[in-house]
């Protein structure tokens, strides 16, 4: 017998083509762009983090959906939303200062910003689905080798933002304690 099991399942391999195609893009497009991406994934993990339980109470009494995925929607919603605010400032910046991205340095920076957008990226998408309430889910998280990397990612980026952001200016503004509770006992333990 092994004494590590190797289970590789659907969410690391979907982890792994995160990372992948986000070094390709980053590669391609280079600091610049990927400077961009990498302010949305840390702002889109930060409002996401933070009010998707208001976002969620929202949705359960206007729209009625279901218990089972009103948080995962909450939480899509808001990352969807940062992301989406942060392509089109990118888009704009680059619009107005064309940068050369064929010099090498450009290509790798750009390559290796990209390798640390993947990796917050990755524990968002971990977070999201830890927040589905879905057996299947679940049961893919639970035993996932990429839990042991990004089960915490997120709530960690949400502590050091609040702390270093939020807590200074706005002190009366409190964590969010259902995130707290994911990230202090990963799933399936």
């Amino acid at each position: 017998m092994y004494a590590l099991s190797l289970n590789v399942n659907l969410l690391d391999v979907l982890m792994l083509c995160v990372i992948v195609r986000g070094y390709y893009v980053g590669s391609k497009t280079g600091l610049i762009a990927e400077t961009f991406r990498l302010w949305g994934v840390v702002c889109s993990t930060f409002i996401a983090v933070h009010y998707y339980p208001s976002l969620a109470q929202f949705l359960r009494e206007a729209l009625f959906i279901s218990e089972r995925v009103v948080e995962f929607v909450a939480f899509v919603l808001w990352g969807a939303v940062v992301f989406a605010l942060f392509f089109v400032i990118r888009e704009g910046w680059l619009l107005l200062f064309k940068v050369e991205r064929k010099s090498v340095f450009n290509k790798w920076t750009g390559g290796t910003l990209s390798l640390v957008t993947s990796y917050f990226l990755c524990g968002l998408i971990f977070l999201a689905f830890v927040l589905l309430n879905n057996d299947f889910v679940r049961q893919q998280v639970g035993s996932s080798l990429s839990r042991a990397v990004w089960s915490k990612t997120s709530g960690n980026v949400y502590k050091v933002f609040y702390g270093a952001v939020v807590h200074p200016f706005f002190p009366g503004e409190r964590l969010n304690p259902q995130v707290m509770k994911l990230i202090e006992e990963p799933p399936g333990d």
